[in-house]
């Protein structure tokens, strides 16, 4: 209801990407950004080739949104609610609460998951997705993740305890920044070492990556 350039959409939305069940006021004002507020529902909404980003698959969810645009470049939105499962990188993240702001491809809220190789009981902070590596600076209690099942890492890591991040890369041969973990619990090949704090820098001097790694047990660095 409403006008061509200014009207309420409640139903159901079918298109090539998948299909949207909302109630949502859109604007589409001539020669500029769209706007939209309201309720969204989607099942296996493929968002990633709606907003040109080849490594985000489908997403599923049910909140409230409220912004502008429909690419990275212009995208400037507010979402509040949960997201049942979305694809990122070749994985499938289940579970999410979700509350934040995305905007100039930078995710800035609160987030808490409960996926079966990362569960996290609170993140606050900021993820940039521009660029060809991830950015993360942020704070999380994270009670359990699995960085081979999520592709982070090709060997078996497995990991709890609350993180201090501001670093870049999709992996762990891309780390470049700091890490500060305490209160934590690392697992590989069924190995566990738990440290009270421990912190790895990752810098790129002269073309050669030199790594830091300190702790209340260890000091060491490796060019």
């Amino acid at each position: 209801t409403g006008f061509l350039n200014d009207f309420v959409a409640f139903g159901t939305i079918q298109t090539n990407l998948g299909t949207v069940s909302a109630d949502i006021n859109m604007k589409l004002p001539e020669k500029q950004v769209p706007a939209y507020s309201g309720k969204l529902v989607t099942q296996g909404f493929r968002i990633g080739q709606l907003l040109g980003d080849a490594k985000l698959g489908s997403i599923s969810l049910n909140g409230q949104v409220a912004g502008k645009g429909f690419n990275l470049k212009e995208l400037d939105s507010h979402f509040n609610g949960y997201v049942s499962d979305v694809a990122y990188n070749g994985y499938r993240y289940k579970d999410i609460s979700l509350n934040g702001n995305f905007r100039k491809s930078v995710f800035t809220g609160h987030l808490q998951t409960n996926d079966p190789n990362l569960r996290i009981a609170a993140l606050d902070g900021s993820i940039h997705f521009a660029g060809p590596e991830l950015a993360f600076n942020l704070d999380a209690d994270v009670q359990y993740i699995n960085l081979k099942q999520l592709k982070f890492s090709q060997e078996d890591f497995q990991f709890n305890g609350k993180l201090n991040l501001n670093f870049t890369g999709n992996d762990i041969d891309h780390f470049l920044g700091s890490a500060r973990i305490y209160e934590g619990s690392l697992i590989h090949d069924s190995t566990r070492l738990a440290f009270d704090s421990l912190r790895l820098e990752s810098a790129l001097i002269d073309g050669n990556k030199h790594l830091t790694l300190q702790s209340n047990e260890l000091d060491a660095s490796l060019k």
